[in-house]
């Protein structure tokens, strides 16, 4: 560069330019190297300087935290500008335009300003034209100037020098990092190469170092959760406490620990950032608070015992943290929870997961345990707190089981079947259902009592509850008459398991003998109770009799008003027991009817009574006491209409009320003086005396004035008798009071009423004695059979025994011979008893049949001899016994034949001529029975077929396709006898076509049957064999095939055919009797409970007294 400004002036000075002297000018371009020497230096330097402080910044700054990129580059941009752009614009400021002498020369004049002025001249002049100045002059000033400066140092002249300055901090830097790189070489490194290279993602270097903490941590909702940052092992510094911030600007602090920090971090419910500073490192955790993995379900997986038989493995519900396991079990533990798990755990043991769901190992149940159960879902959260389960082993439980009789009774017929719903529940699963029974030991009427059982349903491993029908026949069972105890039965498949048993239920199976003998007892008490009613019904008369003979005015009184009311009330009350008593009567006939020893034209008569008494009780009695009701509450000033209005008005309040009259003058009064004019055709009864006395009296006296025998209105039906009174025509017409008029019809329904009681009180009576002397003449037939078995025993053992001691005779022999001695000694004691209440009948009855059979008894000795031959059997005289049995077995026959002729009775005569006749009617009966109790038989063979053998099944059926068989012949019976009947085809074509039709199904019922099959193909024919016959019962109760009544016909409860249609063998049948349910009405448009008539109008008298008060 000097070469070049010397070669610059050589050019000028050449060109006529007058030269700088040497000296001057070595001083000149001394200075001016100096100059570019320095300030160059001086750029260098802090260029240098600058990027040693960028530097140091990001070191610094990378202690206090995590430099930025951006930043960090930022400062390394800032560093390199310095020596990128200072250098340059030094070397434009100090070399570039410092070049020339003239450049120089002002520069020097900052320092030295003559100096420089001097200078600046002589450089100027030097430039000078030579024609202007004067060269020697010029010359002298430059020589001049040249002198005074060869003595001055230019070095200080250069401006601004902070070479120094630059080079102290440029090796400062220098040293500082050096330093740095000795003392921290990590730290130093880290920071170099974090400064050198900002766009790498470079770790910064902290002297206190942390274990990684996770970016992102999940805390439970709103509770406090703790936080353990932990020093690294490679940590250089381990400050004594750390700090984190939370979002709400809260600080916490928390001291060094084994090298760990444990922040106890406040509930939190938004997600937020949470700083961690742990000396010079900073670390930044996002929280995000989530509900904990709540448990939605548990529940457990049971693999049962095997005994249990179960294809699948239950699944029970878990609740309250108990669970109750039958012995012998696994049981596995399945929970689900509100999110995906990622772990689970049962007593530390890992379970396995699936989604949200868990799922434990089984665990065998033979003592009490608890399991723990821990979940952790996907992000870490457990649960609040571990389950713990209680698991306890129990015994597998007997079955529960219930019977009840459906239709409750305890007296029944051999072939009777008895129904009973049973249901049983078990735990886990019921084996079977069965009924058991056993007969009543007795040492006289049942040594060896009987015992038997039989199944009602098969059950199943997995069937928990079982219901099922059962029923139960002494005549299919093949047991003798004799008192049973029965009880249902359960079995569940626990090995060697004691049965359990429902409550016992008593049956006494009675002979068909038996069974009308105690009916016989029923009957008679049933007659006393109707009796009882007839005389409180005579009580009510003869009170309301005494209120009619009171005048007007004393009528009208308050006493007198109440008495008619509670006459009213009595008289309502002894129609309630009336009606109860004549179902209980109905009830009696069904028994009966079942009873092969009762004939058809009696039960006719008997189930005839029990409508008329039921017209009585339903119609006849309310209205009575509807008239003594009106009587109480009418004016008692006012006159009643006249007798010709009064006439018809009881015509109609009572159509089938008889008029009776009566000519003793004590008995006659106002009522009969205003009735003289009414004779009325009333409703026909027949006239039988009765033997009692308190009812002989009525009934002669009605009887002596009968006349005439209406024609019977109804089928079956009683002849009536046409009572008339005769007229006085002196008696004049007197006017009543309403009340007086309301009691004189009452009085006149009420004296017509115990008319027609009486009468049917005497035919009932009459089929009572019947019934008693048919009673007598079963007991003596079955004594006499009695006499016959016993000989036919002892025939049998003659040829062992006959003419030996008996000490030689065979031990079984002698056994035979002490049994037939005990059984002849309880025939004494049982024709003893026949003896004794032959005698009080006859006391009773005075008839000369019974006298004969009782005087040849007692003559005959019959009590002892049959007792005298039991005691010759204990000595081997079976010769002699066997004579003897034979011989009272005769004699007891004939005596019994002697007492048929007594237990004849008036019966009706048999229906019109459009009525099925009664005997096929109760065949009829006795057919639907039969079919609905083979029905029931089908569908419990049908529930035990499961637990039966394919042979044991078949041979079960069987039984059932002979009942079939044998009730289809039945109806082809009846049918027979019907088409024998006079006009059958026009009076019974409905009832013949409905009996074929029930015969068809019958024999498809029986072909399902023979397969064998008890399905419900089977039991759905059965059901409408039912219906058909409940269809045939309604058109014989209703029109009977089209014949009708004539108008007016009362007593027979507005029903026509055969009083039998009245019974139901089954309480099951639908109502086809026509019977009149007692229902309680209510107005339409009234609201409230509904109440009987009779306290509605005790109701209404009650509060129109308290208005009239």
């Amino acid at each position: 560069m000097a070469d070049s400004s010397i070669h610059s002036r050589a050019t000028v000075s050449s060109d006529g330019d007058l030269p700088i002297p040497p000296n001057l000018k070595r001083k000149l371009e001394a200075f001016q190297s100096r100059l570019w020497s320095i300030k160059i230096a001086e750029g260098a330097l802090a260029g240098l300087a600058g990027l040693g402080i960028s530097y140091l910044l990001i070191f610094v700054l990378d202690r206090i935290f995590d430099t930025h990129s951006s930043v960090r580059a930022f400062i390394l941009f800032a560093g390199f500008a310095i020596p990128a752009l200072w250098l340059p614009l030094r070397w434009h400021h100090w070399v570039y335009q410092q070049k020339s002498l003239e450049q120089i020369a002002r520069l020097l004049r900052r320092k030295f300003p003559r100096l420089g002025d001097e200078l600046l001249g002589i450089v100027e002049l030097s430039h000078s034209s030579s024609e202007t100045n004067s060269r020697a002059l010029v010359e002298a000033a430059m020589e001049q100037v040249d002198k005074r400066i060869a003595s001055r140092e230019l070095d200080d002249a250069v401006p601004d020098n902070h070479y120094r300055t630059w080079l102290t901090g440029a090796f400062s830097v220098i040293f500082l990092s050096a330093a740095l790189t000795l003392i921290v070489s990590d730290a130093a490194k880290n920071a170099l190469n974090r400064w050198v290279s900002p766009w790498k993602s470079v770790d910064r270097y902290t002297f206190a170092q942390l274990e990684q903490l996770p970016q992102k941590v999940i805390v439970p909702y709103a509770e406090n959760f703790n936080l353990t940052p932990s020093l690294a092992e490679s940590t250089v510094w381990k400050p004594d406490h750390a700090s984190a911030k939370l979002p709400s600007k809260t600080k916490l602090r928390a001291y060094r620990e084994d090298g760990v920090y444990r922040f106890d971090v406040p509930p939190q419910k938004e997600e937020s950032l949470l700083g961690v500073r742990v000396g010079d490192e900073f670390q930044k955790v996002q929280v995000t608070p989530l509900p904990r993995p709540e448990l939605i379900s548990i529940e457990a997986s049971l693999r049962l015992p095997d005994y249990l038989r179960y294809s699948t493995d239950p699944i029970l519900p878990i609740r309250g943290g108990r669970l109750s396991v039958v012995e012998g079990s696994q049981a596995s533990f399945r929970g689900t929870t509100s999110r995906e798990l990622a772990f689970a755990s049962a007593e530390g043991n890992s379970a396995s997961i699936e989604g949200a769901s868990f799922a434990t190992e089984p665990v065998p149940v033979e003592e009490p345990f608890t399991r723990t159960l821990k979940w952790t879902d996907i992000h870490g959260l457990q649960s609040k707190s571990p389950l713990v389960l209680e698991v306890n082993p129990v015994p597998d439980e007997a079955p529960n089981v219930f019977a009840q009789q459906m239709i409750d009774k305890k007296i029944v017929l051999p072939d009777e079947v008895i129904t009973f719903d049973i249901s049983a529940a078990d735990d886990f699963g019921l084996k079977s259902l069965g009924l058991q029974w056993w007969g009543v030991a007795d040492p006289v009427t049942n040594p060896d009592p009987v015992t038997g059982e039989k199944p009602v349903a098969a059950g199943d491993p997995e069937v928990r509850s079982l219901e099922s029908t059962a029923t139960f026949s002494a005549a299919r069972e093949g047991i003798e008459p004799q008192t049973l105890q029965l009880r249902a039965f359960a079995e569940d498949f626990l090995p060697n398991r004691e049965r359990s048993y429902s409550p016992t239920f008593v049956l006494h199976i009675l002979s068909h003998e038996d069974h009308a003998s105690w009916l016989t007892q029923e009957f008679a008490k049933w007659f006393r109770n109707a009796r009882e009613v007839y005389e409180r019904e005579q009580q009510l008369h003869e009170a309301n009799r005494a209120l009619r003979k009171l005048s007007a005015d004393e009528l009208d009184q308050p006493d007198n008003r109440r008495r008619l009311n509670e006459q009213a009330s009595a008289e309502s009350m002894n129609g309630r027991r009336l009606d109860l008593l004549t179902n209980n009567g109905r009830d009696l006939v069904k028994e009966a009817a079942k009873n092969d020893e009762f004939d058809a034209e009696r039960l006719e008569s008997w189930a005839t009574m029990m409508r008329s008494l039921d017209d009585i009780a339903k119609q006849r009695m309310p209205s009575i006491s509807n008239l003594l009701q009106q009587a109480a509450q009418s004016d008692g000033s006012g006159a009643s209409k006249s007798g010709t209005e009064k006439e018809g008005s009881n015509q109609s309040s009572s159509p089938h009320a008889p008029t009776v009259s009566n000519k003793n003058g004590s008995e006659e009064n106002k009522f009969e003086e205003h009735n003289e004019s009414q004779q009325t055709l009333r409703r026909p009864m027949p006239g039988i005396s009765d033997q009692e006395t308190s009812l002989d009296k009525a009934s002669g006296k009605q009887k002596s004035k009968s006349q005439d025998f209406a024609k019977p209105p109804s089928p079956l039906a009683l002849p009536n008798t046409l009572l008339t009174q005769k007229e006085d025509g002196n008696t004049p017409e007197r006017q009543e009071s309403s009340a007086q008029a309301k009691l004189t019809e009452a009085i006149q329904e009420q004296k017509d009423l115990l008319a027609e009681f009486a009468k049917v009180a005497d035919e009932l009576q009459e089929i009572l004695s019947s019934l008693e002397a048919s009673t007598f003449v079963k007991r003596l037939k079955a004594a006499s059979r009695k006499q016959f078995e016993i000989a036919s025993i002892l025939n049998d053992t003659l040829a062992g025994g006959f003419g030996l001691p008996r000490h030689r005779i065979e031990q079984q022999l002698r056994v035979v011979g002490e049994k037939t001695s005990h059984q002849q000694g309880e025939q004494s004691l049982n024709i003893y008893q026949i003896q004794s209440d032959l005698d009080a009948y006859f006391r009773r009855k005075q008839n000369l049949i019974y006298k004969n059979v009782l005087d040849q008894m007692r003559n005959m000795s019959v009590v002892s001899d049959v007792e005298a031959i039991g005691e010759e059997l204990l000595v081997n005289l079976s010769g002699r016994s066997i004579a003897a049995s034979e011989f009272w077995g005769d004699t007891l026959d004939r005596w019994a034949e002697e007492l048929v002729a007594a237990t004849e009775s008036q019966t009706s005569e048999g229906g019109e001529k459009d009525s099925l006749p009664p005997h096929l009617v109760l065949k009829i009966m006795k057919v639907l029975q039969g079919e609905m109790y083979l029905r029931d038989e089908t569908r419990e063979t049908q529930a035990t077929r499961p637990a039966l053998a394919p042979d044991i099944y078949e041979a079960k059926v069987r039984p059932l396709e002979l009942t079939q068989e044998e009730l289809r012949k039945s109806v082809d019976d009846v049918v027979l006898e019907v088409e024998k009947l006079p006009n059958a085809s026009k009076h019974f074509g409905n009832e013949v076509h409905l009996l074929n039709l029930v015969s068809d199904i019958m024999r498809q019922a029986r072909a399902v049957l023979s397969r064998p099959d008890t399905s419900a193909e089977v039991i759905a024919a059965q059901t409408e064999v039912i219906e058909l016959l409940l269809q045939s019962s309604r058109q014989k109760n209703g029109s009977a095939g089209g014949g009708g009544s004539s108008p007016g016909s009362g007593g027979q409860a507005g029903s026509n055919g055969s009083s039998l249609n009245d019974i139901s063998l089954d309480s099951r049948e639908s109502n086809t009797s026509g019977q009149t349910v007692r229902e309680v009405d209510q107005s339409t448009g009234h609201s409230g409970r509904k109440l009987p008539e009779e306290f509605r109008r005790g109701l209404d008298h009650y509060f129109n007294a308290l208005e009239s008060n």
